[in-house]
């Protein structure tokens, strides 16, 4: 039988003996079982690190280390984007064109668009 984090004969939802000092290692699997479990209880992070009986600066790293990875991996992604380049015979323009699907196009032709041009990008992605 599978026990989940939300199950309540789930050790994790059980509140944790107390071992006055021994400090215990929890592997990374356990780590993210107390945290998953943490995020669906609706208690303050002091109040389940209490009733847990883990040491709160512990329980915050953890917390801080789970945000940390989950913004590095959203910054590493990226996306490919298609830019083709044609021979016209009149004078290059400064700007940014995007084609989008289904014909679209958007034009960007001024420095003053360069936000724009970000946030066009960010919503697409």
């Amino acid at each position: 039988m599978m026990i989940t984090p939300l199950d309540p004969k789930s050790p994790i939802l059980q509140p944790l003996a107390p071992l006055p000092g021994k400090r215990i290692q929890r592997s990374r699997e356990e780590r993210d079982a107390i945290l998953d479990a943490f995020e669906s209880s609706g208690l303050s992070a002091p109040d389940f690190a209490a009733y847990h009986h883990l040491n709160y600066q512990t329980f915050a790293a953890w917390r801080r280390r789970r945000r940390h990875e989950a913004a590095q991996t959203e910054s590493a992604e990226f996306t490919f984007v298609e830019m083709t380049h044609s021979q016209q015979s009149e004078p290059p323009q400064a700007g940014v064109s995007i084609s989008l699907a289904g014909g679209a196009q958007a034009v960007f032709d001024s420095e003053d668009q360069v936000p724009l041009v970000a946030a066009l990008i960010k919503a697409l992605v």
